[in-house]
């Protein structure tokens, strides 16, 4: 599915994107060199995070095939999305993996590819550069796994 919902907490009242981006100031493009603003392609097995104030949607998977991992920033004025243009050894396309955001880092680990194999890799995204890097983890790691949750404790 493409929709989303807002829920109002002090109002307790949902309001659909759509509605919300009727009555939004129309943009045009995006900042050079990192997309346009679109709307959301119908997504599966995405996990959203929060990083200085903005909305990121992490990985997931769509029809249109991408070979490797999406990164989508959400414009909170427009309800638009842009996809972002990141660089170094991405992770592929994948759902149900964990998405954490430690301070500037966002750490992707597991999830299931586009062919169903569940994996187990770790991928550091530097938000500030847009950077991916695959570190090189010592110890023994979780196992395969897909629809699973990971939290950042302090």
């Amino acid at each position: 599915m493409s929709d989303m919902a807002v829920l109002d907490f002090k109002k307790m009242t949902w309001t659909s994107s759509k509605d919300l981006a009727d009555k939004a100031p129309s943009q045009e493009g995006g900042v050079e060199g990192e997309g346009k603003w679109e709307s959301l392609p119908p997504t599966t097995g995405h996990q959203l995070v929060v990083y200085k104030e903005r909305i990121y949607l992490v990985g997931g998977l769509t029809k249109s095939g991408e070979e490797a991992i999406t990164i989508r920033e959400l414009d909170t004025d427009t309800l638009k999305w842009k996809t972002l243009v990141t660089s170094g050894p991405q992770p592929c396309a994948r759902g149900g993996h964990s998405a954490t955001m430690v301070g500037s880092k966002l750490i992707v680990f597991g999830g299931q590819d586009r062919k169903r194999r569940v994996m187990s890799d770790l991928y550091v995204l530097s938000m500030d550069k847009m950077e991916w890097e695959s570190p090189k983890a010592t110890g023994k790691g979780p196992t395969i796994r897909c629809d699973h949750t990971a939290t950042n404790h302090r």
